[in-house]
């Protein structure tokens, strides 16, 4: 099977009405074999992937790009980043949707403090 510039798909075989199947465009092609759920056959592609597509296209071109997303930083790990990882990656578990409450009441104070604003951190 070849895919053309033009986007047509070609394997130089015929379907069952004769038709050369280099006729089909990619859309087509893939709604007549490959058998998707209604609700996700029309999704738009990703931000995330429209994204790195983009950047891969212009790193191809010869310019300089700092992929930062998809995990994929160019620059070092903090020692202290690294260290805090290694003592802490035994705590695996979800954290409440809330987030963690020493975190809560840090801001909470941080807001009183700076702001005058009072927070109830136990919401």
């Amino acid at each position: 099977m070849t895919t053309r510039a033009s986007g047509t798909i070609s394997d130089g075989s015929r379907d069952r009405s004769g038709d050369v199947r280099g006729n089909h465009t990619h859309e087509r092609y893939l709604h007549d074999h490959v058998h998707l759920n209604l609700n996700v056959r029309g999704l738009a592609k990703s931000a995330t992937m429209a994204i790195n597509e983009r950047s891969n296209d212009l790193i191809a071109r010869g310019r300089t790009v700092r992929k930062l997303g998809l995990s994929q930083s160019p620059f070092p790990v903090p020692a202290t980043v690294v260290e805090a990882l290694r003592a802490n990656a035994h705590h695996k578990e979800y954290l409440e949707v809330r987030g963690l409450r020493a975190l809560r009441e840090a801001i909470a104070h941080f807001h009183e403090k700076n702001d005058g604003v009072l927070f109830d951190p136990t919401w």
